[in-house]
């Protein structure tokens, strides 16, 4: 009971340090432009729309949406800070789409779903990688690639995918998602193991790189990259609430 207490009051506590956050973002947003302060790069807007939405900000969040679609969309449906450069941010430079994700959620989020342009739907599809119902990191999906790497998986993308479907009603694809996500939690726990490993290979073998944050989350060291599991694991639990609970999809508990 008491650890339910603290564990409800630290929520209670990152919700309003949420709101004071985005309220504060709210004075740095030009009201003309939409422009946050001087921030051109895409890493500073990826999830602006989003967190100003959740917390009741929706004209501000309206206003940078615009300012990310005028600015950042390119020709190939590819949102980047230039045409040539996706991104300062090293995380938007591995994971290529973690961004345009969040870009098309949030207008959603915004009621505007039938504004989502249809070259930015077909951009992320490109990393669809159809044998393994999962999502590639960097680089699209090559259907005559030789090599095993070339189109590896992550729980992290292919929940970012899911997550998509999910808000898009795409409902096929979101289970596909899913089950791509617990079947990589399924090869995991091999002896000596004391972490998760978050990517397979093209042939659908778990990659077993402990030496990368970006790969491996450790249960034994502190300072991992624990959002690259819990964002799988909060998509997992999303789909199970959207299918009523139904006890047949509780492999998505599993994990």
């Amino acid at each position: 009971k008491n650890l339910f207490a603290r564990v409800m009051l630290n929520i209670q506590h990152l919700l309003l340090s949420s709101k004071r956050c985005a309220q504060s973002l709210t004075s740095m947003i030009s009201p003309k432009t939409g422009q946050l302060g001087r921030h051109c790069d895409i890493g500073a807007y990826a999830k602006l729309s989003t967190s100003l939405q959740l917390n009741g900000f929706n004209s501000e969040a309206n206003l940078v949406l615009d300012y990310i679609n005028k600015h950042f969309l390119q020709e190939d449906g590819d949102y980047r800070t230039f045409s040539d450069v996706k991104s300062n941010n090293a995380m938007y430079q591995t994971y290529h789409c973690a961004c345009n994700h969040w870009i098309i959620r949030a207008f959603v989020d915004c009621g505007r779903a039938h504004e989502i342009p249809s070259n930015a739907m077909q951009f992320v599809d490109r990393f669809w990688n159809p044998n393994l119902h999962g999502c590639t990191i960097a680089h699209a999906y090559n259907a005559n690639a030789t090599d095993k790497d070339t189109n590896s998986i992550c729980m992290f993308m292919t929940a970012h995918h899911g997550f998509t479907a999910l808000f898009l009603g795409n409902m096929e694809r979101a289970m596909q998602c899913a089950d791509c996500i617990v079947a990589l939690l399924e090869q995991q726990n091999e002896e000596g193991d004391d972490g998760i490993y978050l990517r397979q290979n093209g042939n659908g073998d778990l990659i077993r790189n402990r030496e990368s944050h970006f790969e491996f989350v450790s249960a034994a060291q502190s300072d991992q990259l624990y959002f690259m599991l819990g964002h799988p694991l909060w998509f997992l639990c999303a789909m199970y609430d959207e299918l009523d609970k139904d006890t047949k999809y509780e492999r998505y508990l599993s994990g």
